[in-house]
């Protein structure tokens, strides 16, 4: 029997992570973050004291790590690794730029693919990030694209730094990255695609999904 996969796609700062959280705790799935496996595993590396270079080192970590992704006790992301919750320590500037750099390694990537998809584990996953739909997951029973206004994504993005403790002028920068994001929905195929707006995502999520589990 097939393990149901649905996969949530969007712009940075679009809210697909908070959807995402929802989404698996109310039909009791387990939940992936692809975009936190990258901080993760640049994480990990900085932690082992890896140069961000070093492709076999990182792939070697990337296919062995100890994660399990899930929600804390206030709402808010949980995301342990080895059992210490790192998701404030992934969420700073420092840990995206560890992420872009890791992912350059195309053995990063491939270790991370087969990580990915090892997720689909009974009763069901739902899995956040690019490619989920296209890639990882093709054949995902159903595929949701987030929108979200520029100005929504930006200030989502500066609350999440400030709550990081980053400083001002950082901010400001990740704030204008936000705005220049883009919004473009993916390739592939689009009856299984939903578009759903961000004001209006949870209301018209579960009326998506009300066929498919009476818990919606």
């Amino acid at each position: 029997m097939s393990v149901p996969v649905i996969t949530i796609d969007a712009p940075s700062g679009s809210g697909k992570g908070t959807v995402a959280r929802r989404l698996a705790e109310t039909l009791g799935f387990h939940l992936l973050d692809s975009g936190a496996l990258y901080r993760v595993t640049g994480h990990a590396g900085w932690l082992a004291g890896l140069d961000p270079a070093d492709a076999v080192g990182h792939a070697a970590i990337a296919a062995h790590l100890d994660l399990v992704f899930g929600v804390s006790a206030d709402g808010s992301e949980s995301i342990r690794l080895h059992g210490v919750d790192i998701a404030r320590a992934i969420r700073t500037e420092a840990g995206g730029a560890r992420a872009s750099a890791v992912a350059a390694h195309p053995a990063v990537r491939r270790a991370l693919l087969e990580r990915q998809q090892g997720f689909a584990t009974a009763p069901g996953l739902v899995a956040d990030g690019r490619d989920m739909g296209t890639v990882v997951f093709p054949a995902a029973v159903l595929k949701i694209f987030l929108t979200a206004s520029a100005q929504e994504r930006a200030r989502r993005r500066f609350r999440q730094l400030q709550e990081a403790g980053q400083t001002r002028w950082t901010c400001r920068a990740s704030r204008a990255r936000s705005k220049n994001a883009t919004g473009a929905m993916p390739n592939g195929p689009r009856h299984r695609w939903y578009r759903l707006r961000m004001r209006w995502c949870w209301i018209r999520l579960r009326w998506r999904l009300r066929w498919w589990s009476p818990r919606c």
